[in-house]
């Protein structure tokens, strides 16, 4: 019989809501789940006292501190207090389980997705038990969620580590066609746009055509310029949506992009083709975006301004997250710069060497690099180098007790654990790199801007956690890399996290402090012991190094903030958005947008240029006159964008003569207050003068030995879109011509007849500008044999490594002369003479650095 007034009285009695009493009330199975810790209890506390009602919440908790729990928790309390649906979003599969396993060890009601059915259950939509699931299963084109008007409301949604997750999102309201998978889509579209990516840049666009993927080397790109993307937009429409339900690369995209491919960012290279909207459309996921409250995990070291633009997450959750105010750092990092310790003696290849050999070490010597291409030196000195295929076995023999080979990880910036001894000394080989096409155009065009800072320094300290995952866990942390350095020498101070910053802080004393030990006496083999000296203090655990680190890290000054200019971000955020809407007032749209860029007066030139050309291309559907005026405007503040339309002359550059070249190279080094600062850019420039080096960082460093050497330069392909890569004009009517392959395999064995092609075409377009003038022709690439048919239609000189590596030691030594020289006052014959001294002459560069091309490669040893 049923009793009716139990009912009664279960229905009037309250439910207990409080997350930490349902803690403590749960049947909880495993042993290790015992109280809750203090940062959990104070998280969970503020929470439900004044933010359970907030509609974002970042939540910011160390590694290893109990964020997964946490999160359940506030669900947990949510579905108790709402009986509505709690979902809990993770970024893989592997992930979910994990969440899973918390969940029942700690007596969490959870339900999942299953297999085939892929079907939401009742126990989540009716509120009986928290959804756990991963986050592409919420966003898709498909999503059994639903998009827009057809969403399930979801009460309280939990996004664990919410920056990957963001990867994740974007990447799906992204059309990723690769050539390899769909070559028949990939040729229209290629086609449609031939010869207006062409016109942004001949040299790549030739790149593109002949690049050979069996070489590895980084692939080029041109975007399509937006005159010609929203001319050709009827076309493009109908080649996706012709291709859409048979193609899984757009099948899953094309319901969020199709009404809105006009406001869409199209980048070619010679494997793929990648669309991109300028604004992520992620109010269309409902469920997302009118959740009651939206919980946002965020580890401590995160700078989480992005979300706003990304997630459209609230400025207010960004302004006050949830913290444990009692929190402060956790595990020990001993970060070195082994370039500080001897610039001469342990440089990037020094440390490859070194570790790249060791072997049966008793812990673990784990290195992430940017991209395969830079792991040639490493698997040559005997590392392991992980494969997408291999990295779960590879990483299994980091759990062995003897670990047979170092072992390199690619662009695994996150998501991997090396916790204890599989990981105690951690190398960050490198500058991490995009790995997206348009995140690569992005990152070439606005590298001076702050959310490129923000994205790499993200990074940077993403990778810097990967061997220190708890409160007792410890870790070496070796930066190498001329790029990295420069990064974190001079970027990264106003982005970095007051932990980061500190222990990057710490790593430069310490190895300043070394290199001093060794000053009179710096050899390969005094500076090697010195290094490990150093390094051992961590993993043989030296008293005195523990003791001083948390007298350190405990003395970091929390009040300095990182970069947070959320009105601005919250300004442009709205002014793009407003962009994209076909019906706004568009001589008020560009009054407001031209007021938001002049009034922030913190906004780079590149990062001006960025929002002209935004700006450019909003206005192209109401006037193509005015939209190039905008086009111009930010083309001449960085050569790097879209050169629009517009008939302009070749700017020609003239030689000085002797005297004249001497002045501007005192021009040059008068620009330097101290040796130090002089010192420390040659030392870029020298350092990216290197095969393997981005093309983008050797083209500066050429250009800037130029300079260095007193010359006028000038970068055709870059600026005019056509040309060498370079031209130097060395005298009264004579130039240098150069054309760059830094990134060319050093094993590579023939120069191919693509590349003597593109010298030829080269060529063509200084005869045609330099009429009456003397030039010689230069090609930086590792080999000097000619591919069977290749050949130039006038003389060409190769520079080699042996030649790059005489150019270095030369500069090196010219730029030391001026150590104890007052920099605003030189005298020109001392510059002269060391010029001669050093042979940093045009005549050491046509006998002594380039080498005559020979045919037929493959008879003859290299």
């Amino acid at each position: 019989m049923v009793n009716f007034k139990n009912k009664i009285d279960s229905i009037n009695a309250p439910v207990d809501t409080n997350p930490i009493s349902i803690y403590d009330k749960l049947d909880r199975k495993s042993e290790k789940s015992g109280n809750l810790r203090p940062a959990q209890e104070s998280v969970l506390k503020d929470w439900f006292d004044s933010r359970q009602n907030d509609s974002d919440v970042i939540l910011k908790m160390n590694t290893g501190s109990g964020k997964t729990i946490t999160g359940l928790l506030m669900l947990e309390s949510r579905r108790l207090k709402n009986n509505k649906m709690q979902v809990y979003l993770c970024n893989t599969v592997n992930l979910v389980l994990q969440t899973i396993r918390q969940a029942e060890e700690f007596g969490i009601k959870y339900c999942v997705i299953e297999s085939p059915s892929n079907v939401i259950p009742s126990d989540a939509s009716l509120g009986r038990k928290i959804l756990i699931t991963t986050v592409n299963k919420l966003f898709n084109g498909k999503s059994i969620f639903g998009i827009e008007n057809k969403s399930i409301k979801i009460d309280g949604l939990v996004l664990d580590d919410a920056h990957t997750s963001t990867e994740i999102i974007k990447s799906n309201m992204q059309i990723h066609i690769t050539r390899s998978k769909h070559q028949q889509l990939y040729n229209e579209i290629f086609e449609l746009f031939d010869e207006s990516i062409q016109s942004q840049g001949n040299g790549t666009y030739f790149d593109i055509i002949n690049y050979d993927i069996k070489q590895k080397s980084p692939e080029p790109f041109l975007p399509v310029p937006y005159w010609d993307w929203q001319k050709k937009l009827d076309s493009i429409t109908s080649i996706l949506s012709k291709y859409a339900s048979n193609t899984n690369e757009i099948t899953f995209v094309w319901p969020i992009l199709r009404d809105t491919l006009k406001f869409c960012t199209c980048v070619i290279s010679p494997t793929g083709i990648e669309i991109v909207p300028f604004v992520y459309p992620i109010e269309m996921f409902e469920s997302y975006y009118t959740a009651n409250q939206r919980i946002f995990m965020s580890a401590t070291t995160s700078t989480d301004t992005t979300l706003i633009k990304d997630l459209q997450v609230k400025k207010s959750a960004i302004k006050n997250p949830l913290i444990y105010k009692n929190e402060r750092w956790s595990g020990e990092k001993l970060v070195v710069i082994p370039s500080l310790i001897s610039p001469n003696n342990l440089q990037r290849f020094n440390i490859v060497q070194y570790f790249g050999s060791k072997k049966n070490s008793r812990f673990g010597i784990v290195a992430i690099s940017p991209s395969y291409f830079n792991t040639e030196d490493w698997k040559a000195y005997g590392a392991k180098i992980a494969t997408k295929d291999s990295l779960e076995k590879d990483l299994q023999m980091l759990n062995a007790p003897i670990k047979t080979d170092p072992l390199v990880l690619v662009n695994r910036y996150d998501g991997i654990d090396l916790p204890d001894d599989r990981c105690r000394i951690l190398i960050i080989d490198g500058l991490p790199r995009a790995q997206t096409l348009y995140d690569k155009y992005i990152d070439k065009i606005t590298k001076n801007s702050t959310e490129y800072k923000i994205r790499i320094t993200q990074k940077i300290e993403q990778a810097m956690g990967r061997s220190v995952r708890a409160d007792t866990d410890y870790s070496v942390i070796l930066l190498i890399g001329s790029d990295l350095i420069k990064f974190i020498r001079n970027d990264a101070e106003q982005v970095l996290s007051a932990q980061a910053r500190k222990q990057i802080q710490i790593g430069m004393e310490v190895s300043s402090e070394t290199q001093d030990e060794i000053y009179n006496n710096d050899t390969e083999i005094t500076a090697k012991k010195a290094l490990v000296d150093l390094i051992s203090n961590s993993y043989n655990r030296n008293e005195s190094w523990k003791t001083y680190y948390r007298m350190e890290m405990d003395n970091i000054d929390y009040s300095k903030p990182q970069f947070t200019n959320l009105e601005r971000l919250q300004q442009e955020n709205n002014l793009f958005k407003r962009g994209i809407n076909p019906t706004i007032d568009i001589q008020e749209y560009n009054q407001q947008f031209l007021k938001f860029v002049s009034d922030n007066h913190e906004i780079t030139d590149e990062e001006q240029a960025w929002y002209l050309q935004f700006l450019a291309t909003v206005n192209y559907q109401f006037s193509t006159q005015k939209s190039f005026e905008f086009q111009l405007q930010a083309y001449n503040l960085n050569k790097k964008l879209l050169l629009p339309p517009v008939n302009q002359q070749s700017k020609l550059i003239e030689g000085p003569i002797r005297q004249q070249r001497l002045k501007n190279i005192s021009i040059t080094l008068a620009q330097f207050d101290t040796f130090e600062k002089l010192r420390n850019y040659t030392d870029d420039v020298i350092n990216n003068l290197q095969f393997g080096v981005k093309k983008d960082d050797f083209e500066t460093a050429v250009d800037d030995l130029g300079k260095l050497l007193g010359f006028v330069t000038d970068r055709p392909d870059e600026y005019q879109k056509k040309g060498p890569d370079h031209v130097w004009a060395i005298d009264k009517g004579k130039y240098f011509a150069i054309e760059d392959k830094s990134e060319v395999s050093t094993t590579r064995n023939e120069i191919y007849k693509s590349e003597t092609g593109q010298m030829n075409n080269s060529q063509a377009w200084m005869n045609e500008n330099y009429k009456n003038t003397e030039i010689h022709y230069f090609m930086v690439i590792p080999v000097k044999y000619l591919q069977s048919g290749a050949g130039f239609a006038n003389p060409v000189l190769i520079i080699r490594k042996q030649g790059l590596k005489k150019i270095r030691k030369s500069l090196t030594q010219f730029i030391n002369e001026f150590s104890k020289i007052n920099l605003k006052s030189i005298d020109e014959s001392f510059i002269q003479s060391n010029l001669v001294q050093y042979n940093l002459t045009p005549e050491f560069f046509l006998k002594e650095i380039g080498e005559v091309p020979v045919l037929n490669a493959s008879s003859k040893s290299r």
